[in-house]
């Protein structure tokens, strides 16, 4: 896994309102890849994994990568809704 792309990858995502946090905004949003942290409630996780059934790339990362990554620590999971920054990061992972 490369997290410094990852990272660059995302800050675009940022600008561009491609971003959803928290589980809740992922299911209701059209996302390509979620990105969620181990620590996350096991409820929650399936939730997550659930979306591969839907053709979302689905990622677990540590707790301290997923601080690295998105640098804010309340954030546990988020998907990205932009198709070509979504490849990119999956290509990096």
């Amino acid at each position: 896994m490369n997290i410094q792309k990852i990272k660059t990858y995302i800050g675009f995502a940022k600008k561009s309102n491609s971003v959803v946090y928290g589980v809740d905004s992922i299911k209701e949003k059209k996302v390509n890849v979620v990105i969620y942290s181990n620590a996350l409630a096991e409820a929650s996780k399936q939730r997550c994994v659930s979306l591969r059934g839907q053709g979302v790339k689905v990622f677990e990362v540590t707790d301290e990568q997923m601080l690295e990554i998105i640098e804010n620590v309340s954030v546990k999971a988020f998907g990205i809704k932009n198709k070509e920054l979504a490849k990119a990061i999956i290509n990096n992972f």
